[in-house]
């Protein structure tokens, strides 16, 4: 040609090549009549994900101002994880070639990047008339398919606490995070992370001001969940049956009680809940000197649990010293960890050895004309007894005659010529055994001593 016209973009034209022959003679041509003149490159717009996201699917959208021959999208990994498989390209085909909004979800089957790997994502077509696209991108494309991991260190599971406190890991940054409370499977308390509280870290001693609201003797069970920028959402950790306990266990002291004698080690007691630990602690305050004092008697677990003991003897002691004079009080906690409050028995004598008692008068074959009889007492007595028993002579039948010591007469020492007033019971004439026995307060019982 020897002029090239100047066509319009975008335009239809018709075109029609005529011609004459040297003869004369006219072509018969056949026109074209749908010409189109295109010279410029398609254009991708409207591109999402934006640059710098986080995603953890390949999910894209894009607009595409004119049909396509043939297009693709080429991702390559910039930073993060290794990616040997890079770059990755994904040819446009279908409807995918027209123009308008396209795009949708590339499952893993079609491309599968590699989680922690960044990506730059280029989009390039060429339209119908051979132009290509201008270089375009989304910059920063960060690939997460990985779900966050969340774990409760503490509480742990079926455990008992007098303070509640939580410990727990986090593997990654999230945008959202909660702790789900449920109270004795009735209520749920929803505790949402702050954002210093949903970082990648280990964190301890979290105490949310919800624990201030919570009762004593609530059974717990805690949830921990959460989901990352780019949406896993983590399995959430669960701890179960977390019994929250403030109460002090009692321990009552039955008996011995104090100011009294006991010639047996055992004791008697009520015991308000199990104890994971308890002691029996005896100490020796005055009387023999007792090289063993104190004593802490660890209890075994059967002697640790909730109810009434009556004359309990624990199988580690104690071993008490005849003659001394002791305390006796428990100590311990229960499995939350609260200590045990415990009564205080004082100045209870131990005493197992019995009372020695000896008539000195009247003697063996003696008349008598009066009941002054004279004794002697080795201890202090609770009790003692004078027996007069008929043995023959005259008929007696009111014996035996029983009298009972009183006051200054059951006093460890002597005991003189003292007046059992009984002449006018006894048979004038008769014979009879007189015996004497008695027992000290920590209920040990003499020998009986007589005389006939």
């Amino acid at each position: 040609l020897n002029r090239i016209p100047e066509l319009v973009d975008g335009a239809s034209y018709m075109i029609r090549l005529e011609g004459i022959d040297l003869a004369g003679n006219t072509n018969e041509a056949t026109p074209i009549n749908s010409y189109t003149y295109d010279a410029s490159p398609p254009i991708f717009t409207q591109l999402s994900p934006e640059s710098g996201s986080l995603v953890n699917e390949v999910n894209l959208s894009f607009t595409i101002n004119e049909n396509l021959a043939n297009g693709q999208i080429i991702f390559t990994r910039t930073t993060g994880a290794v990616d040997a498989q890079s770059p990755h390209i994904v040819n446009l085909s279908g409807s995918r070639l027209l123009a308008g909004d396209r795009g949708g979800k590339l499952p893993k089957e079609i491309i599968e990047l590699i989680n922690g790997a960044v990506y730059e994502i280029e989009f390039v077509g060429k339209d119908l008339a051979g132009n290509v696209s201008a270089e375009t991108k989304i910059d920063n494309f960060t690939y997460d398919d990985e779900a966050p991991v969340v774990f409760l260190k503490a509480p742990t599971n079926n455990i008992h606490n007098n303070f509640l406190a939580l410990d727990y890991l986090i593997s990654e940054d999230m945008v959202s995070g909660q702790i789900k409370i449920n109270i004795d499977n009735k209520k749920d308390i929803i505790i949402e992370l702050a954002e210093t509280q949903r970082l990648q870290g280990e964190y301890s001693q979290f105490i949310p001001t919800e624990f201030s609201e919570l009762n004593d003797g609530v059974t717990l069970d805690f949830e921990l969940s959460g989901t990352d920028a780019a949406g896993n959402v983590s399995q959430p950790h669960r701890v179960e049956n977390v019994k929250y306990d403030t109460t002090h266990p009692i321990i009552s002291i039955i008996d011995p009680i104090s100011d009294t004698a006991i010639n047996q080690s055992t004791i008697s007691l009520n015991i308000s809940e199990d104890l994971v630990e308890g002691y029996l602690v005896v100490t020796q305050t005055s009387g023999v000197f007792d090289t063993r004092s104190p004593q802490k008697i660890p209890l075994l677990n059967q002697e640790m649990k909730l109810g009434e003991y009556d004359h309990v003897q624990f199988v580690n002691g104690p071993n008490l010293q005849n003659g001394s004079i002791y305390t006796f009080e428990f100590s311990g906690k229960d499995f939350a960890g609260n200590e045990v409050r415990s009564s205080k028995v004082i100045n209870v004598l131990f005493d197992n050895e019995p009372p020695v008692v000896s008539l000195s008068k009247p003697v063996d074959a003696e008349q008598i004309k009066t009941t002054e009889i004279s004794y002697m007492l080795s201890d202090n007595l609770s009790k003692g007894i004078i027996t007069f028993e008929h043995t023959g002579g005259s008929t007696d039948l009111a014996s035996p005659h029983i009298v009972e010591l009183s006051g200054s007469q059951l006093k460890q020492g002597p005991q003189l010529d003292i007046n059992m007033n009984l002449m006018d019971v006894l048979a004038d004439g008769a014979r009879y055994s007189l015996s004497i026995q008695g027992w000290d307060r920590a209920g040990n019982e003499s020998e009986i001593s007589s005389v006939k």
